[in-house]
Protein backbone atom coordinates (compact mmCIF):
# COMPACT_ATOMS: atom_id res chain seq x y z
CA UNK A 1 0.00 0.00 0.00
CA UNK A 2 1.44 3.39 -0.97
CA UNK A 3 1.98 6.15 1.57
CA UNK A 4 -0.05 9.35 1.20
CA UNK A 5 1.55 12.14 -0.80
CA UNK A 6 3.89 14.30 1.27
CA UNK A 7 3.39 18.08 1.29
CA UNK A 8 5.94 20.34 -0.36
CA UNK A 9 7.18 21.67 2.98
CA UNK A 10 8.21 18.16 4.00
CA UNK A 11 9.81 17.33 0.66
CA UNK A 12 11.91 20.50 0.87
CA UNK A 13 13.57 19.25 4.07
CA UNK A 14 14.96 16.05 2.51
CA UNK A 15 18.44 17.44 1.54
CA UNK A 16 18.97 19.14 4.91
CA UNK A 17 17.72 16.08 6.82
CA UNK A 18 20.01 13.74 4.88
CA UNK A 19 23.10 15.91 5.34
CA UNK A 20 22.51 16.42 9.07
CA UNK A 21 21.92 12.72 9.65
CA UNK A 22 25.16 11.96 7.76
CA UNK A 23 27.10 14.43 9.92
CA UNK A 24 25.70 12.99 13.17
CA UNK A 25 26.32 9.39 12.14
CA UNK A 26 29.85 10.25 10.97
CA UNK A 27 30.63 11.85 14.33
CA UNK A 28 29.26 8.78 16.10
CA UNK A 29 31.51 6.46 14.07
CA UNK A 30 34.54 8.62 14.91
CA UNK A 31 33.72 8.60 18.63
CA UNK A 32 33.12 4.84 18.65
CA UNK A 33 36.41 4.14 16.88
CA UNK A 34 38.38 6.41 19.21
CA UNK A 35 36.87 5.16 22.47
CA UNK A 36 36.21 1.47 21.82
CA UNK A 37 39.52 0.55 20.16
CA UNK A 38 41.22 0.60 23.56
CA UNK A 39 38.33 -0.94 25.49
CA UNK A 40 38.51 -4.76 25.72
CA UNK A 41 34.78 -4.98 26.42
CA UNK A 42 33.72 -3.37 23.11
CA UNK A 43 36.79 -3.85 20.91
CA UNK A 44 35.16 -6.61 18.84
CA UNK A 45 32.05 -4.60 17.93
CA UNK A 46 33.78 -1.47 16.57
CA UNK A 47 33.62 -2.55 12.92
CA UNK A 48 30.10 -4.14 13.05
CA UNK A 49 28.68 -1.12 14.86
CA UNK A 50 30.20 1.41 12.45
CA UNK A 51 29.02 -0.72 9.54
CA UNK A 52 25.49 -0.74 10.92
CA UNK A 53 25.43 3.05 11.23
CA UNK A 54 26.63 3.33 7.64
CA UNK A 55 23.93 0.94 6.43
CA UNK A 56 21.21 2.88 8.26
CA UNK A 57 22.40 6.14 6.71
CA UNK A 58 22.43 4.66 3.20
CA UNK A 59 18.99 3.15 3.65
CA UNK A 60 17.66 6.53 4.81
CA UNK A 61 19.08 8.20 1.70
CA UNK A 62 17.55 5.56 -0.59
CA UNK A 63 14.20 5.80 1.18
CA UNK A 64 14.06 9.58 0.89
CA UNK A 65 15.05 9.36 -2.77
CA UNK A 66 12.12 7.02 -3.41
CA UNK A 67 9.73 9.31 -1.53
CA UNK A 68 10.96 12.34 -3.50
CA UNK A 69 10.30 10.43 -6.74
CA UNK A 70 6.73 9.66 -5.64
CA UNK A 71 7.41 5.99 -4.96
CA UNK A 72 6.60 4.04 -1.80
CA UNK A 73 9.19 4.02 0.96
CA UNK A 74 9.68 0.26 0.79
CA UNK A 75 10.07 -1.93 -2.26
CA UNK A 76 7.46 -4.57 -2.81
CA UNK A 77 8.56 -8.14 -2.30
CA UNK A 78 9.39 -9.76 -5.64
CA UNK A 79 6.99 -12.29 -7.07
CA UNK A 80 8.29 -15.78 -6.33
CA UNK A 81 9.50 -17.55 -9.44
CA UNK A 82 7.92 -20.90 -10.32
CA UNK A 83 9.87 -23.97 -9.22
CA UNK A 84 12.14 -25.57 -11.85
CA UNK A 85 10.78 -28.62 -13.68
CA UNK A 86 11.49 -31.93 -12.02
CA UNK A 87 13.83 -34.24 -13.93
CA UNK A 88 12.03 -37.55 -14.39
CA UNK A 89 14.95 -39.43 -16.00
CA UNK A 90 16.29 -42.30 -13.90
CA UNK A 91 19.58 -41.72 -12.15
CA UNK A 92 21.18 -44.99 -13.39
CA UNK A 93 21.35 -43.93 -17.07
CA UNK A 94 24.54 -41.89 -16.59
CA UNK A 95 27.63 -43.91 -17.55
CA UNK A 96 30.30 -44.49 -14.97
CA UNK A 97 32.95 -42.62 -17.04
CA UNK A 98 30.85 -39.44 -17.02
CA UNK A 99 30.52 -39.36 -13.23
CA UNK A 100 32.60 -36.54 -11.65
CA UNK A 101 35.48 -37.55 -9.51
CA UNK A 102 34.95 -37.24 -5.79
CA UNK A 103 36.49 -34.13 -4.31
CA UNK A 104 39.12 -34.72 -1.65
CA UNK A 105 37.79 -34.25 1.87
CA UNK A 106 38.53 -30.82 3.27
CA UNK A 107 39.10 -30.00 6.89
CA UNK A 108 36.09 -28.43 8.57
CA UNK A 109 36.75 -24.86 9.58
CA UNK A 110 35.62 -24.01 13.10
CA UNK A 111 32.68 -21.65 13.37
CA UNK A 112 33.74 -18.22 14.58
CA UNK A 113 31.15 -16.53 16.79
CA UNK A 114 30.21 -13.12 15.49
CA UNK A 115 30.41 -10.27 17.97
CA UNK A 116 27.00 -9.34 19.25
CA UNK A 117 26.05 -5.67 19.42
CA UNK A 118 24.24 -4.78 22.65
CA UNK A 119 20.58 -3.87 22.36
CA UNK A 120 19.81 -2.42 25.79
CA UNK A 121 18.30 1.05 26.13
CA UNK A 122 20.94 3.84 26.12
CA UNK A 123 23.80 1.33 26.22
CA UNK A 124 26.07 3.45 23.97
CA UNK A 125 25.31 6.56 26.03
CA UNK A 126 26.20 4.75 29.25
CA UNK A 127 29.38 3.25 27.77
CA UNK A 128 30.88 6.48 26.38
CA UNK A 129 29.19 9.38 28.11
CA UNK A 130 28.98 13.08 27.25
CA UNK A 131 30.41 12.78 23.71
CA UNK A 132 27.57 10.51 22.65
CA UNK A 133 25.09 12.61 24.63
CA UNK A 134 25.93 15.64 22.48
CA UNK A 135 25.28 13.79 19.24
CA UNK A 136 22.14 12.23 20.67
CA UNK A 137 20.75 15.64 21.62
CA UNK A 138 21.41 16.90 18.08
CA UNK A 139 19.58 13.92 16.58
CA UNK A 140 16.69 14.34 19.02
CA UNK A 141 16.38 18.03 18.14
CA UNK A 142 16.40 17.15 14.43
CA UNK A 143 13.64 14.56 14.83
CA UNK A 144 11.55 16.99 16.90
CA UNK A 145 11.37 19.62 14.14
CA UNK A 146 7.81 19.97 12.81
CA UNK A 147 8.59 18.98 9.19
CA UNK A 148 10.68 15.96 10.25
CA UNK A 149 8.09 14.90 12.83
CA UNK A 150 5.41 15.00 10.13
CA UNK A 151 7.66 12.97 7.83
CA UNK A 152 8.18 10.29 10.48
CA UNK A 153 4.46 10.22 11.27
CA UNK A 154 3.57 9.70 7.59
CA UNK A 155 6.30 7.10 6.91
CA UNK A 156 6.43 4.51 9.71
CA UNK A 157 9.18 2.65 7.81
CA UNK A 158 11.58 5.56 8.32
CA UNK A 159 10.74 5.79 12.03
CA UNK A 160 11.31 2.05 12.38
CA UNK A 161 14.66 2.37 10.61
CA UNK A 162 15.83 5.00 13.10
CA UNK A 163 14.57 3.06 16.14
CA UNK A 164 17.80 1.07 16.91
CA UNK A 165 19.93 4.22 16.73
CA UNK A 166 17.55 6.16 18.96
CA UNK A 167 17.49 3.26 21.43
CA UNK A 168 21.27 3.05 21.79
CA UNK A 169 21.47 6.83 22.26
CA UNK A 170 18.71 6.92 24.86
CA UNK A 171 16.39 9.17 22.82
CA UNK A 172 12.81 9.21 24.04
CA UNK A 173 9.92 8.01 21.95
CA UNK A 174 8.76 10.05 19.03
CA UNK A 175 5.48 11.96 19.36
CA UNK A 176 3.86 9.59 16.86
CA UNK A 177 4.91 6.58 18.96
CA UNK A 178 3.67 7.85 22.29
CA UNK A 179 0.55 6.24 23.60
CA UNK A 180 -2.52 8.35 23.86
CA UNK A 181 -3.73 9.02 27.41
CA UNK A 182 -6.46 6.71 28.45
CA UNK A 183 -9.91 8.16 28.55
CA UNK A 184 -11.58 7.96 31.97
CA UNK A 185 -14.06 5.15 32.12
CA UNK A 186 -17.64 6.21 32.58
CA UNK A 187 -19.19 4.32 35.42
CA UNK A 188 -22.79 3.48 34.97
CA UNK A 189 -25.01 4.55 37.82
CA UNK A 190 -26.60 1.55 39.40
CA UNK A 191 -30.37 1.87 39.71
CA UNK A 192 -31.51 2.16 43.29
CA UNK A 193 -33.84 -0.57 44.36
CA UNK A 194 -37.09 0.80 45.65
CA UNK A 195 -37.74 -0.09 49.28
CA UNK A 196 -40.89 -2.16 49.76
CA UNK A 197 -43.83 -0.09 50.78
CA UNK A 198 -45.71 -0.89 53.90
CA UNK A 199 -48.84 -1.56 51.86
CA UNK A 200 -47.03 -4.37 50.04
CA UNK A 201 -46.14 -6.16 53.26
CA UNK A 202 -48.36 -8.88 54.66
CA UNK A 203 -51.23 -7.81 56.87
CA UNK A 204 -49.65 -9.30 60.03
CA UNK A 205 -46.48 -7.13 59.53
CA UNK A 206 -48.03 -3.81 58.49
CA UNK A 207 -48.80 -2.60 62.03
CA UNK A 208 -45.54 -3.76 63.68
CA UNK A 209 -42.41 -1.64 64.09
CA UNK A 210 -39.18 -2.58 62.34
CA UNK A 211 -37.71 -4.30 65.40
CA UNK A 212 -40.87 -6.11 66.37
CA UNK A 213 -39.52 -9.41 65.13
CA UNK A 214 -36.67 -9.21 67.67
CA UNK A 215 -38.94 -8.81 70.69
CA UNK A 216 -39.91 -11.97 72.60
CA UNK A 217 -43.46 -13.14 72.27
CA UNK A 218 -45.80 -13.18 75.32
CA UNK A 219 -45.79 -16.95 75.68
CA UNK A 220 -41.97 -16.96 75.85
CA UNK A 221 -42.03 -14.46 78.77
CA UNK A 222 -44.61 -16.55 80.65
CA UNK A 223 -42.54 -19.69 80.15
CA UNK A 224 -39.48 -17.99 81.65
CA UNK A 225 -41.46 -16.84 84.65
CA UNK A 226 -42.81 -20.33 85.32
CA UNK A 227 -39.35 -21.83 85.16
Amino acid sequence: MNEPALPASVLATFPDFTSRVGIIFGALREIIGRRFLHDPRFFAIVIPLCRRLTQVRLRIERMLARLAAGKPAQRRSPTPSPPPPVDTTPADTTPADAMPAEAPPTEATPDVARPRIPTGPAWLLNAIGHEVAGQGSQLEALLAEPAVAELLARTPALAQLLHPVRRMLGIARLPSERRRPRQPRLRRARPKLASPRRESLPAWLQGRPACASLQPLPWMVEKKRRS
